[in-house]
């Protein structure tokens, strides 16, 4: 994985949502043990993530490859659910509200999030700089939040991607923790297994990233993407933060200035370490609607 290809796929990782569709459609293709219409409803929310748009009947049908009387059985189910939204009766659709009523229950309780999102913040209004947190699960990690730049060159991160540790700048962060062993056996699990000249390839930014704290990959634009561990109280990377200069603003002086911060910055930050102990939040009132209750309003 030389210095191009991992620059290539990291502007792919960073700024755009191309992933979740093919995450839902390889799924879809593959022999499983899953409930057929969960994965076709699934392929159909994966369409609005991609867009951020309303889209008609027609539009999600030809996307998704699903019969278009098939798409209007599981749009009209996914519209009472409070999945998706249709504002008049033939009308396009857009994401219901359930959406973000689920987010805001991940990232209200998330201990990463709440230890990290001080320090993101602080990090943002000093370099001007898009700040990320991605998290680790298992061989993989993805992006879990942001703090955005104030300067109008913004690269938007795709949020809630699984996206395997050796092929992204946050991932190669956690991985330059692991000891040789560990490497080892991640690279054996891995699907797929990166060859020989890859395995160097990666090995050598490890060796970098340890001696600097962070991971810094150049791309080929001229921009440049930089990544430091979070580590939890018992020394295991769990997290990661990154950020993604433009390549107007990625002069070697103001790198390295981001570069130290960045590296400082999450070395400070001990995930269950009593400084960063996130605070307890009020348990929120269970709201609980029948479909009745829905279908006749508030």
């Amino acid at each position: 994985m030389g210095g191009r290809q991992t620059g290539s796929r990291e502007r792919t990782f960073v700024t755009s949502a191309t992933k979740l569709r093919g995450v839902a459609s390889s799924s879809a293709a593959k022999p499983r043990g899953g409930v057929r219409v969960i994965e076709r409803a699934a392929e159909i929310l994966a369409c609005f993530v991609e867009t951020g748009e309303s889209l008609a009947l027609r539009d999600i049908a030809n996307q998704t490859g699903i019969h278009k009387a098939t798409t209007f059985r599981i749009l009209s189910t996914l519209v009472e659910d409070g999945l998706l939204i249709q504002s008049t009766p033939g009308g396009t659709y857009e994401l219901g509200f359930f959406a973000l009523r689920c987010a805001d229950a991940i990232l209200g309780v998330d201990a990463v999030r709440q230890s990290a999102l001080a320090v993101m913040t602080r990090l943002r209004d000093e370099l001007n700089e898009t700040v990320v947190l991605a998290q680790r699960r298992g061989m993989f990690v993805f992006n879990l939040d942001k703090t955005v730049s104030r300067h109008g060159i913004v690269e938007t991160p795709t949020m809630g991607v699984l996206i395997p540790l050796h092929d992204t700048a946050t991932g190669l962060a956690v991985l330059s923790t692991f000891d040789a062993q560990s490497l080892d056996e991640y690279f054996k699990a891995a699907d797929p297994c990166p060859s020989p000249a890859q395995r160097r390839a990666i090995n050598e930014r490890l060796n970098q990233a340890k001696l600097k704290g962070a991971v810094l990959i150049d791309s080929d634009g001229g921009s440049a993407i930089l990544a430091a561990p979070i580590r939890n109280s018992a020394g295991s990377a769990v997290a990661a933060l990154s950020i993604a200069i433009p390549s107007g603003r990625a002069e070697a002086q103001f790198v390295q200035l981001c570069l130290g911060k960045l590296s400082k910055a999450a070395q400070q930050l001990v995930i269950g370490s009593p400084l960063c102990s996130p605070r307890k939040l009020p348990k929120k009132r269970r709201i609980s609607r029948s479909r009745a209750d829905r279908r006749h309003g508030p």
